[in-house]
């Protein structure tokens, strides 16, 4: 049976090359040219650095190799399967040689026996390593000069008592929330307790957190996992009420 891994991750998202649908499409057309039979195993918001073990699909993967139902895999291209060290990448190359699963890239089948075709996969792993490292660089470099300049990320969660001014992105107080932010100052003040107990008393309150305040009880995607729930925790008190400036 081929196992057709389909992994997208945040950084992914705005790229339709790799998008789960179109990696699982052209899987199943690899398959059916194979004539074999295919089971999808999908990592969505996972990144290609985690560990098989934090992988939950991936991870199948090499259960159902271990149990000899699965014989063959597909990925889209190499940084599917991983973008990690080359150790890490070298466990997982080692896993398949000993269980002679056959790995194919796109519609290429690799040869896992062949020196040159080893040599060559441990180099891409290298460079699909550096790119990881270079964008998480640029990310991080991006959100210091926009934290700078006053402006919110690019994503939906920000600190909370802010709201994000659409045309310029930069951070404006939110009124609703401010009066939360000071009930916490307040209450850390006169009562002298820390964040833990401050969460506990916004929760018994039923005040909501800026992820609910967002997802309106639609929920939201959180590592791979969708949750409908957010309560106040001690780090949520701590981080989302520092102030810029």
């Amino acid at each position: 049976m081929l196992a057709i891994y389909t992994r997208i991750s945040k950084e992914d998202r705005n790229d339709d090359g790799i998008s789960l649908d179109n990696q699982k499409h052209r899987g199943v057309i690899l398959a059916n040219k194979l004539g074999l039979k295919f089971k999808v195993y999908e990592d969505e918001g996972k990144s290609g650095s985690l560990s098989v073990v934090k992988r939950p699909q991936l991870n199948q993967i090499f259960s159902d190799i271990t149990n000899k139902t699965i014989t063959t895999v597909y990925v889209l291209n190499q940084s599917r399967l991983d973008r990690g060290d080359l150790i890490q990448w070298l466990t997982i190359i080692k896993f398949f040689k000993d269980n002679k699963v056959k790995l194919y890239i796109a519609e290429a089948h690799q040869d896992l026996t062949n020196v040159s075709t080893e040599l060559t996969l441990n180099v891409m792993a290298l460079v699909n390593n550096n790119y990881l490292k270079q964008a998480t660089e640029n990310i991080k470099s991006a959100l210091v000069e926009n934290m700078l300049k006053g402006k919110a990320g690019s994503g939906p969660i920000i600190n909370y008592g802010y709201k994000k001014e659409e045309t310029n992105k930069v951070l404006l107080i939110d009124e609703f929330e401010a009066e939360t932010v000071r009930l916490i100052y307040e209450i850390a003040i006169r009562d002298k307790i820390g964040a833990k107990a401050i969460a506990g008393i916004l929760n018994d309150r039923g005040i909501p957190t800026k992820r609910m305040n967002i997802t309106l009880g639609k929920g939201m995607m959180v590592k791979g996992e969708k949750r409908l729930v957010f309560t106040w925790k001690s780090a949520v008190v701590y981080s989302y009420t520092l102030y810029v400036n």
